[in-house]
């Protein structure tokens, strides 16, 4: 008995071929990918007196917060981790009394532990941004978050830099957080809002 041979037309029969099911898996792929890559693109604007920072447009503003805090803008992410970008005016320098650096890191320390639990500053160093030099003051702090449920749930640890950038006689604030096991996640994001700063 002679075996039975898959004729060499088979490609072009009606079997289904293996190589259209790869493709449209290929073009799924990198359609996916271009739509991810525009989303996460889009930016808007918040305008500080001389200042300019760009966030991504799938941030929500927070006008009470703000408000409340005392900042421009807070910008809270759609994800569980809240990323956030708040934006600012720390203080007015007086020429007559100049103050240092090191100066406005503690007193931003000081009003920082007062609202938030358990605040502690993890480092501080020189920061270049948007070509202005100023300081970065990496810290931490637990947050409480309010469950509707009758269940507790555990407070999150948040992490989060304050960039105080002296410019034109004034301390602008640009600060980014988010919780601390989240953090590696949102950097690029950070870097890029980043560098998006621009003094006017």
């Amino acid at each position: 008995m002679q075996a039975a041979t898959r004729p060499r037309s088979w490609f072009w029969s009606g079997e289904e071929p293996e190589w259209i099911v790869v493709t449209v898996v290929i073009v799924a792929l990198v359609l996916g990918w271009a739509l991810m890559t525009v989303v996460t693109s889009q930016t808007m604007d918040v305008v500080l007196d001389d200042l300019l920072v760009r966030y991504p447009v799938d941030w929500i503003q927070d006008g009470q917060m703000a408000a409340e805090e005392g900042y421009e803008l807070y910008a809270a992410g759609l994800s569980a981790s809240q990323p956030r970008l708040a934006v600012g005016v720390l203080t007015e320098l007086d020429p007559a009394a100049p103050v240092s650096l090191s100066e406005l890191v503690a007193r931003r320390g000081f009003s920082q532990a007062a609202t938030k639990e358990m605040y502690r500053v993890l480092a501080s160093e020189r920061a270049i941004i948007g070509g202005k030099v100023g300081v970065a003051v990496t810290y931490g702090y637990v947050k409480d978050v309010a469950s509707a449920s009758h269940l507790s749930s555990l407070p999150v640890v948040m992490e989060g830099v304050d960039y105080l950038m002296p410019y034109k006689g004034k301390v602008h604030l640009i600060s980014l957080e988010v919780a601390a096991s989240d953090f590696e996640a949102h950097r690029r994001t950070f870097e890029r809002i980043l560098r998006s700063v621009h003094w006017r």
